[in-house]
């Protein structure tokens, strides 16, 4: 049960004279969840957290769910939500994602956001909304526990090679050893001898000879830690044979840190039907600087609620069997927070996340994904009997400041749509996608998004090789509804070549029949294009199959001229972000939409630009 806070301060108000906001008096409600309710003001704001206390680390996740505005029926689209975790040793920036080096750990924006507090202390954790004209602003406190405190009387030290010495080798004095040769006795120690905290000695190697198995909600209770101690090279498991490495099933609360799991193929040629983490059942998993590599599925997950993956690397899934090979699959799991990690070298899909709510996807790389699959895909929860839609939606998304790199020639790098067969009734909506950098690469177009209803598409980069068309919104499966309600907002689209197709279509739509279509403010350009992808005309922003155009807006978007001829960068060749900031007919004439800032995060000001960066 998450931790719900509602209230409003209110810091600018057009509409209200004077400002300021009252706030309802505090109750607890028969689940135990603490609610504070403000009424009647422009912005309604609601902080949910799901835990506030635990353990370091202890991963949080956070959204806004329950908020309202007098401005917008649409907050989790049309408001603006910062973030700050007050969290000061978590304040280093991100290691990948397009601004690697200089985002920073302790901030974030989304309707969704999550956090890993590494040190034990008190963090008041802020968000911030803003309408365009109002802003409210909700604290709530996360205290960390030191771990030293929670572990002290069952923790162990363990290597593989002989007996640790305290006193030695980052042993402390006093503490509990244990000389571990047999991979598959990890269990053991929490199992048989009560062990919570184990560390593993760097530098050590094992071969798996069993599953480390932790499959019993009781027996395997949290709060539990796997790290490393000593100097060296990280702890390092190998497999080669088909058992995951790690497994942890129906269990709560445990963390994985500083390991590396992998197949005894790092390439991945050889991979078996090897995990090197699987995760099915219970909550609050946490991998935080893992190297997961080689394996058939490198992270599978399923049924499962909080999954927390930061400043990790999942390398070199399985390349000899494509189909079944992803480098991380998560089936029915809610609440993911994958968070600066580095995805890349995958046989199959880079992430595949196969039903799942409140979660977010934020300054990851993913890339060179194999065989045409994508680089990240967001389906509905699979549904049994497949052709029988279960009622449960894939909801309430956010993915954000990721690098998706399909330059490999992978299918759609990033694709928000049920799974391809069209026998599944799959179901999603309220997505956001937002200040991504996405590259495809040979004829493949950059985005698909299929029967997704309320999805916003916005600030995002997105470069394509040859392709005839960059975005692509499509019904295409006959057991869910069409896409509803798409909100397509200053983009930026560019087509590097002209050398093996002359033709470009920015957004196309296609049967059968999506509607509420809103495309506005979005910057396209593809230099020597001739003709559109369905070579019936000249190069367009926005072509549909549908007679008349169908129920949709195309306003303030690069003109057919415009895409054919006239340069909106100073830059002949884009490749740094700088140059992607517009000049000429970019950098003005904008219509007003709900979007409060550019790639970069910059505030818009009054003067709307064109494009994902304001000039």
């Amino acid at each position: 049960m998450g931790l719900t806070i509602a209230a409003v301060v209110i810091a600018s108000c057009a509409a209200c004279g004077g400002g300021g906001g009252g706030g309802g008096g505090g109750e607890a409600s028969a689940a135990g969840t603490a609610t504070f309710a403000s009424t009647n003001l422009p912005i309604n704001l609601t902080l949910n957290a799901t835990r506030v206390t635990g353990v370091a680390p202890l991963g949080v996740s956070f959204d806004i769910d329950g908020t309202s505005g007098t401005r917008t029926s649409k907050p989790f689209h049309e408001m603006r939500f910062k973030w700050s975790f007050g969290d000061a040793a978590g304040g280093a920036t991100w290691g990948y994602g397009p601004f690697a080096g200089v985002a920073s750990k302790n901030l974030a924006e989304g309707p969704v956001a999550a956090h890993v507090f590494e040190t034990p202390g008190t963090y008041t954790v802020a968000v911030t909304a803003f309408d365009g004209v109002n802003t409210a602003t909700k604290n709530v406190t996360v205290t960390v526990t030191d771990p030293n405190a929670v572990f002290n009387t069952n923790t162990v030290y363990v290597s593989q090679s002989a007996l640790p010495v305290p006193g030695a080798d980052g042993v402390p004095l006093g503490a509990t050893v244990r000389y571990m040769p047999n991979w598959s006795s990890l269990k053991t120690l929490v199992r048989d001898q009560g062990f919570r905290r184990i560390f593993l000695k760097r530098g050590d190697v094992w071969n798996v000879d069993g599953w480390a198995d932790f499959n019993n909600a009781t027996t395997f209770a949290g709060p539990g830690l796997i790290a490393a101690y000593g100097t060296g090279a990280n702890p390092k498991i190998i497999s080669d044979i088909d058992a995951p490495v790690f497994r942890f099933q129906n269990v709560s609360d445990w963390r994985v840190m500083d390991v590396v799991a992998m197949s005894n193929d790092p390439a991945g040629v050889a991979a078996g039907n090897r995990h090197c983490f699987a995760y099915t059942g219970g909550q609050n998993l946490t991998l935080l600087r893992v190297k997961a590599q080689g394996c058939l599925i490198n992270i599978s997950t399923g049924t499962a609620q909080g999954l927390f993956i930061v400043d990790s690397q999942i390398l070199n899934s399985s390349q000899n069997t494509p189909a079944g090979s992803i480098a991380m699959y998560a089936d029915s799991t809610k609440r993911h927070a994958l968070l600066g990690n580095l995805f890349t070298g995958s046989g199959g899909h880079g992430i595949r996340l196969q039903g799942t709510a409140n979660s977010v996807v934020s300054h990851n790389q993913v890339d060179t994904p194999q065989f045409h699959s994508h680089v990240l895909t967001v389906r509905g929860f699979a549904n049994n009997p497949t052709n029988v839609w279960s009622g449960i939606w894939t909801e309430n998304v956010v993915i954000t400041n990721n690098t998706l790199d399909g330059s490999m020639g992978s299918i759609d790098p990033l694709a928000v749509k049920p799974q391809s067969n069209n026998q599944h009734a799959e179901r999603l909506r309220n997505i956001m996608v937002e200040a991504n950098h996405i590259t495809a690469g040979g004829s493949v177009g950059a985005v698909i998004l299929e029967v997704a209803n309320d999805v916003t598409f916005r600030n995002n980069i997105c470069v394509v090789e040859n392709a005839d068309v960059t975005l692509t919104i499509q019904g295409n499966n006959p057991l869910s509804p069409p896409p509803t309600s798409t909100y397509i907002y200053n983009n930026t689209f560019y087509k590097k070549s002209v050398a093996v197709n002359a033709s470009f279509i920015g957004v196309r739509i296609t049967d059968p029949l999506p509607s509420g279509t809103v495309m506005k403010n979005n910057l396209a350009y593809a230099p020597g294009a001739l003709y559109n992808g369905f070579g019936s005309g000249l190069p367009v922003f926005f072509y549909s199959t549908q007679a008349g155009g169908g129920n949709h807006i195309d306003a303030n978007n690069s003109t057919t001229t415009q895409i054919q001829s006239s340069s909106p960068w100073n830059a002949a060749s884009p490749n740094s972000y700088a140059d992607f900031s517009p000049v000429a007919y970019g950098t003005s004439g904008g219509l007003p939409v709900p979007v409060w800032s550019d790639f970069k995060g910059a505030s818009v000001n009054s003067t709307r630009a064109l494009g994902a960066l304001q000039p």
